[in-house]
């Protein structure tokens, strides 16, 4: 599994679509289990499939992580109520009564 970084919309947007080899015009190499990890992604996961549960037009799958990338300092690219957007920075305000040092850090 790949985590977009926010400036990869065309990225998702390939993938998005009905047609073509969705890795054509997408550069990636292979992980440690074999599975494509996307040039410029924030992170990665790889993962042993568990199980598959359908719902509704999607599959929900449950896996047990194997592997993890290193993160990078991009916010997520996210896709939410048929738009795009990214996280907000913390305010700073808020940076000091947080207990670890990557409030925005997520993984």
């Amino acid at each position: 599994m790949n985590v977009l970084a926010d400036d990869q919309q065309a990225v998702s947007a390939a993938f998005g679509s009905r047609t073509g080899d969705k890795f054509a015009s997408v550069s990636w190499r292979p992980g440690p289990s074999g599975a494509p990890l996307l040039d410029g992604a924030l992170t990665w996961v790889d993962y042993e499939v568990q199980a598959v549960h359908p719902a509704g037009d999607h599959y929900v799958v449950i896996g047990r992580v194997t592997a993890l990338g290193q993160t990078s300092d991009a916010r997520p690219l996210l896709f939410h109520r048929g738009r795009y957007t990214v996280t907000e920075p913390v305010p700073d305000a808020l940076t000091s009564l947080m207990p670890w040092p990557r409030p925005d850090d997520w993984l």
